[in-house]
């Protein structure tokens, strides 16, 4: 049954017969006599339908339509509407005779009893008019003549009928006028779709309803920051039950269309973890780029904003969703046609937002994100002025995180282009809020150096237009732009600035609660205990780091990636280490620690399947303190260094703290910049030990060795003499941040000598990670790995290879490749690395050690093998290989030490800076002897090592290297002969730098 029968079941066509049908097939082309049989007989065929030869059914119905039955003919009328409308795609033409036959099919239906099918009739003129549209006057006329058919219906409400198809076609007319630049059809068509849908037929589920709701929807959410509450929550109805209904059906272009605008509704204008992540299921079906039965501009919207979803993804790991939305904005940003300059810039701009927003390879993403908005800035096509001013202000952003890193950015560049921005931006109240912030933070980071007005005038300004923008008329970005303005006016100079930051803090908390927005929840909170802990309200800071440490705890993910989860774990921006500071000045000295230690080597806590740590449970670890051993753990914050201590007597664990208010964060850094890392950099430039014993380096060590001692050691250990009346029987640091950067085992004490002559010292990167001591046994199995190929810069290192040999261990013949050095780890309980390694300061985790013929193992080839077994002792018998990351994952200890403990190893031997050969060959032979004969622990046999070489004369150490009978004029024959002849009586080895590099990092 074809539409005219489904529409006029009263039509029977079993009154024509075959032989019409055969004669309208073979379509003679004589011309027809008027009311003839003939004539009749092709158009009662044409009113079956389908229509061969329109030629002679347009001939028979100007000849006896009026005269035959009205249905009859109105549905061979309709058969040639049909006809032209089938053949009507891309021709105006075509439709336009459908439209005129459909009109003609309505005025053979004269009855009142064919009332319905005529204004049906009418109705499908009209659509045909507007399909036959080709210009904005066409559309006009179209859009007037069906509001006039509205108005007129003759047909009663209050059941389904054509007339309702009138709106809905009156919605489609102003929507492909909007399309077509006609900004004021937007209200009509929105009103029109609004009115078809509460009508009868618009109420019934099927086709209509969901093309009306997924046109309401769009149309809606097309108005972006217009748009208010009740609009929003309007095309969210709306869309969502469009999606729903045309899954049900075969329209799978158009249910993705529905669900890709919802998803970009809701991260636009309901960004709640629970908006986004509906928004994230949405989403994330139709960006996949294998849906090839898709528009590719669907897939390239769905990228688009499945990228821009996981940007403000509030839940999971934010390292992880801005690794996969910078994937998925490059994929929208090369689909992304040259013809189309909005989508381009747009893309790019994008882009530029998730790359800024990532803390992984900061600068290198910078970079790009710059490249691509400067390309962006070059399209150039009319209507671009708000694409142009949104990526100008992305630019000033990029600009400020670059030059927050140390990126060479002028100032003066940074407030031209915050100029530029501003002038192309749109008068919209939400425009002018966000230029107000982006003014504020470019006078926030700036300062004294900015000339756009100070501080001042940016709070007056942010100020302004938040009271302009209202908290009910965007809640997402006034509550955003409150925190900004909390940012702006948080400066430990300015006390009388402190109110205006509470106030704006408290605010934008009454949005950003912690059910609807947790990750910016948890950025006001930081910002508010910042503000706390600088007014030296240690109650409320502490309560409120707490809070952070308890959100950051949950929130730490470990089933991902290793780069994306040692960033996560660094995210803390040390609010444990503030917490604990907090809590002490409180004298909650047990809690004090157990945060401090819960924000520590969470990655590495996880790699060893240990439980992470519980806040207020106590500190986990503790339990494992070896009797008379003395565990120190000094946390520096601006506010000053509280150094928490613990000591296990008579098997009770006793704790302490002491406060060094001098000792804050500046000063430190202070210490750090000019007496540590400058004149490191220079005495080491390329990481080589060639200068590892200069006098201007050994200097500095001396130098590092009083500061720590008055400003660190000395006062604790008289501190700790009056508390406990008892020496320690070692020193376990835990030292995170820059401190660690610091011998602090070779502190110079007040009643003279070092620490480490004094008492045995170890550092632990965590005090979780320790474990209950076991007795240690003589002669472990020793296995030292040394390429030959390899002494050029280390001519002593066959030598110190044979010392270990002598001491019981076995040195593997070949080349030194990555199988023979994971064998080795594998069989080895203590594996003794004699070789060259390089720390990268820039990416720690590609730190290496050299092996056979150039090739080298990097931290992350180690931490991602799989190994069954693991050294008890790794002893990294090379330059730098103690070193850490500090800058930005100051408490996840990355380096080479927690590589080797995250495979299972207990403890490692390395060292803080580059040591020459001579030196390291007769401190690692002692140590190996201590542990290897004596049974020593690790840091005991390397302390006794120290002692040993810093008390050795020229002629004892020349005599030590002779016992291996090295050949006549070999370096170690000559190193023998020199130190024999030429210090004789003196101590060649007693600088620190010879021996204070070396230090030892375990759990026992």
């Amino acid at each position: 049954m074809n539409t005219w029968q489904q529409a006029n079941p009263r039509f029977d066509f079993r009154c024509i017969g075959a032989p019409a049908l055969i004669f309208v097939i073979l379509g003679a082309q004589a011309a027809l006599a008027c009311d003839t049989p003939a004539a009749r007989r092709i158009v009662a065929s044409a009113a079956r339908g389908p229509i061969v030869d329109s030629w002679h059914v347009e001939q028979a119905l100007d000849c006896v339509g009026h005269r035959m039955r009205p249905v009859v003919t109105a549905a061979a009328a309709y058969e040639l509407s049909v006809l032209y409308a089938q053949r009507g795609r891309g021709d105006a033409s075509s439709f336009r005779r459908a439209a005129t036959w459909a009109r003609r099919s309505a005025a053979y239906l004269r009855s009142k009893a064919d009332r319905a099918l005529r204004t049906s009739m009418t109705l499908e003129a009209l659509r045909l008019d507007f399909y036959a549209a080709s210009s904005a006057t066409d559309l006009r006329t179209t859009a007037a003549a069906t509001e006039a058919f509205v108005r007129s219906c003759p047909l009663p409400p209050g059941r389904p009928q054509p007339c309702d198809g009138g709106l809905k076609l009156l919605g489609e007319i102003a929507r492909e006028s909007l399309a077509q630049g006609q900004p004021d059809s937007r209200t009509q068509a929105i009103g029109a779709f609004r009115r078809f849908l509460a009508s009868a037929s618009g109420r019934q589920s099927g086709d209509d309803r969901a093309s009306a709701l997924l046109d309401l929807g769009t149309l809606l959410a097309q108005q972006g920051e217009s748009l208010d509450a009740a609009g929003v929550d309007e095309a969210i109805v709306a869309l969502r039950e469009a999606g729903a209904l045309l899954a049900k059906g075969t329209q799978r272009h158009r249910s993705a269309l529905a669900q890709v605008n919802l998803g970009a509704l809701l991260a636009d204008h309901r960004p709640t973890a629970a908006g986004l992540d509906e928004a994230e299921r949405l989403l994330r079906p139709w960006a996949d780029p294998a849906n090839a039965v898709l528009d590719p501009s669907v897939v390239l919207a769905a990228q688009r904003n499945l990228g821009g979803v996981l940007f403000r993804k509030q839940s999971g790991n934010r390292e992880a969703d801005l690794t996969e939305a910078i994937d998925l904005q490059q994929r929208a940003l090369a689909s992304a046609q040259s013809d189309d300059p909005v989508t381009r810039i747009r893309s790019a701009t994008g882009l530029a937002i998730v790359l800024e927003a990532s803390s992984l390879h900061e600068a290198e993403r910078l970079g790009e994100a710059t490249r691509l908005i400067e390309d962006a800035l070059q399209i150039k096509a009319p209507g671009l002025r708000r694409e142009q001013s949104k990526a100008l202000s992305v630019l000033v952003q990029v600009k400020l995180h670059q030059r927050r890193i140390g990126g060479d950015v002028d100032p003066a560049e940074i407030e031209r282009l915050l100029a530029k921005a501003r002038a192309s931006a749109s008068p919209d109240i939400r425009e002018t809020a966000r230029m107000a912030a982006l003014a504020a933070d470019v006078a926030r980071a700036l300062g004294t150096e900015g000339t756009l007005g100070g501080r001042d005038a940016a709070i007056r300004d942010l100020s302004t237009a938040l009271a302009r923008l209202g908290a009910d008329r965007d809640p997402t970005l006034w509550a955003t732009l409150q925190n900004n303005l909390g940012n702006l006016c948080n400066d430990r100079r300015r006390p009388d600035l402190m109110p205006c930051a509470e106030e704006a803090y408290q605010r934008a908390l009454s949005f950003r609660t912690l059910a609807d927005v947790p990750r910016e929840h948890a950025e006001t909170l930081v910002n508010l205990a910042n503000l706390r802990f600088a007014q030296r309200d240690w109650r409320r800071a502490g309560e409120l780091y707490g809070q952070l440490a308890q959100i950051s705890s949950a929130g730490f993910l470990p089933a991902l990636d290793r780069d994306i989860l040692l960033n996560d774990a660094a995210r803390s921006d040390r609010w444990f280490e503030r917490a604990s500071f907090a809590l002490a000045q409180l004298g909650r000295t047990g809690e004090a620690i157990a945060v401090a230690d819960a924000g520590r080597v969470r990655w590495l806590r996880q790699r060893l399947g240990l439980d992470h740590p519980r806040l207020g449970l106590g500190a986990a670890g503790l339990d494992a303190l070896p009797e008379g051993a003395l565990l120190l753990m000094p946390i520096v914050t601006s506010a000053g260094t509280v150094v928490l201590a613990a000591m296990r007597r008579d098997r009770v664990v006793e704790t302490r703290h002491l406060m060094l208010p001098r000792l804050d964060g500046d000063a430190v850094a202070a210490f750090l910049k000019t007496e540590w890392l400058a004149p490191y950099a220079a005495a080491f430039p390329n990481g080589s030990a060639s200068d590892g014993g200069s006098l201007a380096w050994n200097q500095r060590i001396l130098q590092a060795q009083a500061w720590i001692g008055v400003s660190l050691i000395g006062p604790v250990l008289r501190w700790l003499d009056e508390e406990w009346k008892r020496a320690p029987g070692e020193v376990i640091l835990s030292v995170q941040g820059e401190l660690a950067l610091l011998p602090l085992h070779a502190a110079a004490l007040p009643t003279g000598g070092s620490l480490i002559e004094r008492v045995r010292v170890s550092y632990v990167p965590a005090i979780s990670l320790l474990e209950a001591r076991q007795p240690s046994t003589a002669s472990p199995a020793l296995i030292t790995l040394h390429d030959p190929a390899q002494e050029q810069g280390l001519p002593y290192s066959s030598a110190e290879t044979a010392f270990a040999v002598r001491a019981g261990g076995v040195a593997p013949p070949g080349p030194l490749d990555e199988e023979a050095f994971f064998r080795a780890f594998a069989r080895a309980d203590t594996l003794h690395f004699v070789g060259h390694a390089r720390f990268d300061p820039d990416e720690p985790q590609d730190s290496t050690l050299k092996l056979a013929e150039n090739r080298r193992i990097r931290v992350r080839d180690i931490v991602t093998r799989q190994l069954g077994r693991a050294p008890r002792l790794v002893v990294l018998s090379a330059c730098e290989t103690g070193r850490l990351e500090t800058a930005t994952m100051a408490n996840e200890y990355v380096g080479l030490p927690a590589a080797m403990m995250s495979v299972g190893a207990k403890g490692v031997v390395s060292s803080l800076w580059p040591v020459s050969d001579g030196p390291t060959l007769f401190l690692m032979a002692r140590m190996l002897f201590e542990i290897q004969a004596e049974g020593q622990h690790p840091a005991e046999a390397l302390r006794r090592a120290q002692i040993w070489l810093v008390d050795r004369t020229g002629a004892e150490l020349g005599r030590f290297l002779r016992e291996l009978k090295p050949e006549p004029g070999s370096p170690v024959a000559l190193l023998a002969y020199r130190l024999s002849v030429y210090f004789r009586t003196a101590h060649p080895y007693a600088d620190p730098a010879f021996w204070a590099g070396f230090v030892y990092v375990g759990r026992w």
